[in-house]
């Protein structure tokens, strides 16, 4: 169980600067999230007290004893911060649904593993919970859709691509909200399909939901560009 330190300002939290630190303890002393600045008053049975530094900024005073057995780890930003992880089950984040925690608790954390189902298959994964909650890994399901955004993204930006000139060269774009979340793009397009590939109705207009569809080499070759002078863009 984890014992938070003491917000420095309490009233047992007095600081005498004047003390000694402790052997084999200096200012710049890391336990865990916590960095000792100086020595702190005893606790009321006598044991020893220091002042540290959480990793967010607060100030804070911790028994020495707790900090060597690992008992406080921060100033009780910890302790808020897990709070956020306690009530993901059935919560998605890009392309995953959490159905809860591992090991069937309820007190999940930012290191707790949890159960995750995929949107697209019947594949169940175990993840991080901060992992999750940043919402960019995604299902080996989706390793042949993400292959073709990429490459989407390149033949847009990328001078040095093969394909520059009939893409950003001519100006096309990609919309915005494709440009700044893949799991967008997948949630428009469906996963990428045996045998196609991305392909836009209009080969002059941009990358967005209303001008792309997953098509077949025989659904493409049907939308060449015949007007005279003009190229066949390929497919991605």
């Amino acid at each position: 169980m984890n014992t938070d330190a003491t917000i420095e300002g309490g009233s047992n939290a007095r600081t005498r600067w004047n003390r000694p630190l402790p052997r084999n303890v200096e200012p710049g002393s890391k336990f865990s999230k916590l960095t000792v600045l100086a020595r702190a008053s005893n606790d009321k049975a006598g044991r020893v007290r220091l002042q540290c530094q959480c990793h967010c900024g607060e100030v804070c005073i911790a028994r020495l004893s707790d900090l060597r057995s690992g008992h406080t780890k921060s100033c009780g930003c910890r302790r808020k911060f897990a709070a956020q992880y306690r009530y993901l089950t059935l919560k998605r984040r890009g392309g995953y649904s959490a159905l809860g925690p591992s090991d069937g608790g309820s007190n999940v954390k930012a290191s707790t593993k949890l159960v995750l189902g995929c949107a697209y298959c019947p594949k169940v994964s175990f993840l991080k919970a901060a992992t999750f909650l940043k919402g960019k890994r995604i299902c080996g399901c989706l390793e042949e859709t993400y292959s073709s955004y990429r490459n989407m993204i390149q033949r847009i930006d990328t001078e040095k691509h093969p394909e520059y000139a009939l893409y950003g060269g001519r100006g096309i774009k990609i919309c915005k909200e494709w440009r700044e979340d893949f799991h967008t793009f997948v949630s428009d397009m469906g996963p990428r399909k045996p045998g196609t590939s991305l392909d836009r109705r209009d080969p002059d207009g941009d990358y967005c939901r209303e001008n792309c569809r997953w098509a077949t080499a025989q659904m493409q070759a049907q939308n060449r560009r015949r007007s005279k002078g003009r190229v066949r863009v390929g497919s991605v």
